[in-house]
């Protein structure tokens, strides 16, 4: 039999998935109590649909590519669970800049997995109020998913309006460094797929700036 190539992607998302429910059931046994983080950041990418449609009633359908890119921008806000496992809801959109215009959505959750090292951050300790802060870098990959729209113009063609929605999912990997307490820096990669029948997906390189709070 031939192998199961996704064997990999298999192991990432059942090691994700028992890590958050164990962060999520045994948190309190924790040393740091969990902490948010809230950032911003941006990048390179782009943010495509593909979609049939007809200029008018009763005309052939064409076959129609819309895209939107090569600046790509997001807001986060996430949760801690522990030293190596986070959560995080996300909005990014992608932009073109002739003319300037911001047609692709993306918003949904995103879950970390710290496989290298602890999550470099300023956590607080349950017993006290004192702090510490974990410097240093730590990679991570993890998994998203969420929902993505379209409403992609373009003037003089045949179809000046491209829209469109969809439930996606997808990977991500990068690294966190601590650049001071309670400030970090990302360099975070992702890619997002359609999971319906429309045909939308993503792929961008992020830089963010995060602060935990």
């Amino acid at each position: 039999m031939p192998p199961d190539r996704g064997w990999g992607l298999n192991i990432i998302t059942a090691t994700l998935a028992t890590g958050l429910l164990n962060s999520l059931w045994l948190g309190q046994a924790n040393a740091f109590g969990a902490d948010f983080e809230l950032g911003a950041s941006m990048g390179y990418g782009a943010g495509a649909i593909t979609t049939t449609m007809s200029p008018r009633p009763l005309a052939p359908s064409y076959r129609v590519n819309r895209s939107e890119g090569p600046g790509a921008v997001s807001i986060f806000f996430g949760l801690i669970l522990d030293d190596h496992f986070a959560i995080s809801a996300e909005h990014s959109r992608f932009l073109s800049i002739g003319p300037l215009s911001s047609g692709y959505a993306e918003t949904g959750l995103a879950g970390r997995w710290y496989f290298f090292g602890s999550i470099p951050m300023t956590s607080k300790f349950k017993s006290s109020e004192s702090r510490v802060t974990l410097g240093g870098w730590a990679p991570f990959v993890g998994l998203s998913m969420g929902y993505a729209t379209t409403d992609i113009r373009q003037e003089n063609s045949i179809f000046p309006v491209v829209q469109g929605s969809s439930w996606v999912a997808g990977a991500r990997a990068g690294l966190d460094f601590s650049l001071s307490q309670g400030i970090g820096f990302r360099p975070e990669m992702s890619y997002l797929v359609s999971v319906t029948s429309t045909a939308m997906s993503s792929t961008s390189f992020h830089l963010g700036l995060f602060t935990n709070f």
